[in-house]
């Protein structure tokens, strides 16, 4: 999701996309609504979502919710086998798109190619970075489920 989250903050037509450190506060959060949470943070919509991975296999969950009514936008499960690590930074890609189409944004060329951007080639690589990244999150702080949009 974190990943997802970068791929939203390239998107210009978004005015705001607030970071993960932010939105930490309300990662266990069991007494706010997600209006209060967004009225505190000033946004329209949250994105939330949830991964598992399994061996060579990953699903994630991503729903969009319109913060004033805490009604539910979008909502998608994306189940994939991964063999390359162009497949997972093409779903992060895909999810990110999608929710841009669903607030009906416009991703300009220049934006739509940094977030297809393939950092690298090598899939172990790619997971030896990603498992760092979840150690150092896991060191400063835990890892957020909530994604926060204003458009």
């Amino acid at each position: 999701m974190e990943e997802v989250n970068n791929n939203l903050q390239k998107i210009s037509d978004f005015s705001r996309v607030i970071s993960r450190n932010s939105v930490e506060q309300f990662r266990n959060n069991t007494t706010k609504s997600m209006f209060e949470i967004a009225k505190r943070l000033n946004v329209n919509y949250i994105v939330e979502g949830s991964g598992q991975k399994y061996g060579n296999k990953f699903v994630l969950r991503v729903q969009l919710i319109v913060a004033n009514n805490e009604k539910h936008l979008w909502g998608k499960s994306y189940d994939r086998e991964i063999q390359e690590t162009s497949d997972i930074i093409g779903i992060q890609s895909e999810i990110a798109q999608a929710i841009a189409a669903e607030l009906k944004s416009i991703i300009t060329p220049e934006e739509k190619q940094l977030i297809n951007k393939i950092p690298t080639t090598n899939l172990t690589a790619y997971d030896f970075y990603k498992q760092g990244r979840e150690e150092y999150a896991k060191c400063r702080c835990k890892k957020p489920k909530i994604y926060i949009i204003k458009h």
